[in-house]
């Protein structure tokens, strides 16, 4: 919204409020429909990259905190993005108590999830990280926030937000985030909004019904786990002892034996697959997820940032551990690299980071 100065302007149909400081560039804002007007409780404008509504919505008892932000791009000087983003994380700190929601032009791929971002990043996360990308996933793990737009599944053709002027590049920059994703039914791009802008609008759908109830506790589902397996191991075994107890010849027998031992086999191998991860990195993984979890997050929050930097430079030193020894291990089976690199190269169409 590249309007100047800071102003309420009421239309007939919605409210504008806008932010912003040079003609023509950055500028924040929001537009919200006029039939809400008796429950927003505030604007305010924190620079003219980063404003912020504080709304009240029926079924809700917490206060909704809407951030809306316009981030430098990625040629911006390092000094830019800094400041942008300890003005963010000073301004997301200060409501991490509220409903809050984050939204806008980040002007960063986040990509594929990384291990041990699987509480802020969902599966359907896709491609690979930019440098603004590492900035936003930081902040992320830092406040606990989860990314929207990678927790609900849309055709690749449905995920990218902008369009370069020459419509040859498609990215996935704009996003929207929250603290609280379980109040959240879906995300996804509104393809059909006739306005004149390389940027296509991101939406997401909240729950009317207000909060859901509780989840099942631990226990319940482990015991869950437990019957399930034990379940499963006695119809192999009866499976088994129709088999020999059958009027089958013996070579039958003996096949479809060997053949039940194998796809039990190969069942438990996927499940038990390592990580690549080292136990140190584990280790700080689950330091960080105590802390996030703990009721004094706020005041462990340096903590977290310092541990976040560590995983990352952990994580960066797995996956060059990972591919040298993938390189490695091919060389010496085979001699050569070639399958090892298309090992590497499938790992990341599969969203994995090698």
């Amino acid at each position: 919204m590249r309007r100047t100065g800071e102003e309420i302007k009421e239309r007939s149909h919605y409210i504008m409020y806008h932010k912003g400081e040079v003609a023509g560039h950055r500028g924040v804002g929001f537009l919200v429909k006029s039939k809400l007007k008796s429950q927003i409780i505030g604007f305010e404008g924190i620079s003219d990259r980063i404003a912020v509504i504080h709304i009240k919505l029926l079924n809700y008892t917490r206060t909704w905190t809407i951030i809306q932000i316009y981030s430098p791009t990625e040629q911006a000087t390092k000094t830019d993005i800094d400041k942008f983003y300890e003005k963010l994380k000073e301004t997301t700190e200060k409501y991490l108590e509220n409903n809050m929601v984050l939204m806008g032009d980040f002007n960063a791929q986040v990509g594929a999830r990384a291990a041990g971002e699987e509480h802020i990043i969902g599966k359907y996360g896709r491609g690979r990280r930019s440098r603004n990308g590492e900035k936003l996933v930081e902040l992320l793990l830092e406040q606990n926030l989860c990314l929207l737009n990678s927790m609900f599944y849309k055709k690749p053709n449905n995920k990218w937000t902008w369009i370069s002027p020459d419509g040859k590049v498609r990215n996935e920059i704009d996003y929207i985030i929250t603290n609280k994703v379980r109040l959240f039914s879906d995300t996804g791009v509104v393809k059909s909004l006739n306005f004149n802008t390389n940027h296509r609008m991101v939406r997401s759908c909240l729950n009317e019904t207000g909060p859901e109830k509780s989840r099942p506790k631990t226990i319940q589902i482990n015991y869950l786990r437990t019957a399930t397996k034990k379940r499963d191991s006695r119809d192999t075994i009866e499976n088994l002892m129709k088999a020999v107890n059958s009027d089958m010849d013996l070579n039958e027998k003996y096949k479809r034996i060997e053949n039940k031992i194998k796809e039990k086999a190969r069942i438990h191998t996927d499940k038990s697959k390592k990580s690549y991860l080292s136990e140190k990195t584990l280790k700080l993984i689950e330091d960080r997820r105590n802390l996030l979890s703990s009721k004094n997050k706020k005041a462990n929050q340096k903590e977290i940032s310092n541990l976040s930097n560590q995983i990352r430079e952990s994580m960066r030193k797995d996956r060059r551990k990972r591919r040298i020894d993938t390189l490695e291990n091919h060389i010496n089976r085979t001699g050569g690299t070639r399958k090892a690199l298309k090992e590497l190269r499938e790992r990341g169409k599969n969203g994995y980071r090698s």
